[in-house]
């Protein structure tokens, strides 16, 4: 290896590690702003839209929810869907509502499990988009949990180019 290269590699690692300490400076700004905000009194729609900004700011995403199981039904209730992912399905000022589970986001729900894709189309737990819904090129979702009790989701998507 010549010395030019070394010195190209050298550069590349250091442009490499300035960018995973700002991304983990970034995360944990993140992590502090949400603890501050938790510890204030809020309603759980303000916590919800809180963590859902802080996702979408980690991880440059445009499109999310976070929603939360009723614990007297047992659905997902989203109050904090961004932008028009479901445009044909939201009326303004109003939670959108889960009953069944299915899909990318359900098979999360269902087996508590966090769940990145890069091809949602052709994973295997899709249920595909309904009709109305933009189209995902990425998807990534946690289960949100308080011990092995599940009490919600946050959801990140990317919309295809």
């Amino acid at each position: 290896m010549s010395k030019q290269q070394l010195i190209r590699e050298l550069e590349q690692l250091r442009r490499q590690n300035r960018e995973l300490k700002k991304t983990e400076a970034d995360a944990n700004a993140a992590i502090a702003g949400l603890s501050r905000a938790l510890l204030l009194p809020m309603s759980a729609e303000d916590i919800s839209h809180s963590v859902l900004e802080q996702a979408r700011k980690l991880t440059g995403s445009r499109f999310g929810y976070v929603a939360y199981i009723d614990p007297d039904t047992g659905h997902l209730v989203s109050s904090t869907l961004t932008g028009d992912i479901l445009v044909n399905f939201r009326e303004k000022d109003k939670d959108i509502v889960f009953k069944e589970f299915s899909g990318l986001w359900g098979w999360v729900l269902e087996s508590k499990k966090p769940l990145l894709t890069n091809s949602p189309s052709t994973d295997l737990r899709s249920s595909g988009t309904p009709e109305g819904h933009i189209p995902i090129r990425q998807f990534l979702s946690v289960p949100a949990l308080i011990g092995e009790n599940l009490i919600g989701q946050v959801a990140v998507i990317y919309r295809r180019a």
